[in-house]
């Protein structure tokens, strides 16, 4: 099974330039936990997960004048829907992230979260 039919579709995007109370709502109205960046001639130009908001306020950064483009990691990882499940367990795992763009060319079509990927394995139980 590729992760085609796992991952979910929707992007969800924040200027680079946003605070990072604004990347929090963002993530809050939408129910996620990552949102990418995006560069419009060059495409995905970065991520930032909540991982990376919780790392801001540990060191004391202000939500409302600290920026996304502070935190975020550029130039992510990606993987292509046309990987299989367990290649991307075992690049999530080996890069100790919890989501990955999935992206064809410069195209992100979505995000695969470590979520998708244990739901995957509940309904289909396989990897």
């Amino acid at each position: 099974m590729d992760i085609g039919s796992v991952y979910r579709p929707e992007v969800f995007s924040i200027a680079a330039g946003a605070s990072l109370a604004e990347a929090a709502l963002r993530m809050q109205e939408h129910h996620v936990a990552s949102l990418v960046i995006l560069d419009g001639e060059e495409g995905l130009a970065g991520i930032i997960t909540e991982r990376d908001l919780a790392r801001a306020a540990a060191q004391g950064r202000e939500p409302i004048s600290a920026t996304v483009d502070e935190l975020m990691v550029r130039d992510p990882v990606t993987i292509s829907p046309s990987a299989g499940l367990r290649e991307a367990a075992a690049e999530m795992l080996s890069l100790d992230v919890r989501h990955l763009p999935v992206v064809l060319g410069r195209d992100v079509l979505g995000m695969l979260s470590m979520r998708d990927l244990m739901q995957a394995l509940v309904e289909h139980e396989e990897l």
